[in-house]
């Protein structure tokens, strides 16, 4: 990196703590990248993680290979990481239900299925063309083909799912605990 200006994180704010246990040699191999480029371990840890994302696949990547393209003659590919960010949970959970279904589980699927086959209240009619470039790049083409989302429905829709789902685990794991403890005696 010697010469090149140091690289931006995409959120300087850090919002998100992710606790990991490497190898003494892989941290080892992080300490001394920190040094060399005068960067704290995390900002050494994102700016990996944003070059391997766009890797293929089939080298840790998020790039993956989608259907052969036969219109243009060659398979297409998509980043399965960048198709789906975004900072609102709510949307950043529709897109990868939309992108890979597979990444969620099967009742979130469900929720996501229903909740987008149900026109009104969480679409709102209208020419998605009609909206700002800020947003048609917010909401995506696999969100746009199903319509303009009207945000606060979908939002308070996925929170009451989301808290439901918290709920219910909190039940099974309390439900455990007590099978658990009912055989322990």
């Amino acid at each position: 990196m010697k010469g090149q200006a140091k690289r931006s994180t995409s959120d300087a704010r850090r919002p998100a703590f992710v606790a990991a246990r490497v190898s003494d040699r892989v941290r080892h191999f992080l300490e001394q990248l920190s040094l060399l480029h005068r960067e704290s371990l995390s900002s050494m840890i994102e700016i990996a993680i944003e070059e391997l994302v766009d890797m293929p696949e089939d080298r840790y990547g998020a790039l993956v290979e989608d259907e052969f393209d036969k219109n243009r003659g060659f398979p297409t590919a998509t980043n399965v990481a960048r198709e789906t960010w975004s900072p609102d949970e709510w949307l950043r959970h529709l897109k990868v239900y939309l992108v890979v279904p597979k990444h969620i589980q099967v009742a979130e699927r469900n929720f996501w299925r229903d909740l987008c086959s149900q026109f009104e209240p969480y679409w709102v009619s209208g020419d998605p063309g009609s909206l700002s470039r800020e947003a048609r790049t917010r909401f995506g083409a696999h969100v746009l083909k199903i319509g303009i989302p009207n945000e606060s429905a979908i939002q308070a829709a996925w929170e009451a799912y989301r808290d439901g789902e918290s709920q219910r685990r909190s039940v099974a794991s309390d439900d455990e605990a007590r099978r658990e403890l009912g055989t322990a005696l």
